[in-house]
């Protein structure tokens, strides 16, 4: 789970610059 949570936090940093409406799939 923690890797998980280690590539959500970077792809949120890249879902940021894109801001797009996608939620936890």
């Amino acid at each position: 789970m923690c890797l998980f949570a280690n590539v959500v936090r970077q792809t949120n940093r890249r879902l940021k610059i894109s801001r797009t409406p996608q939620g936890p799939s």
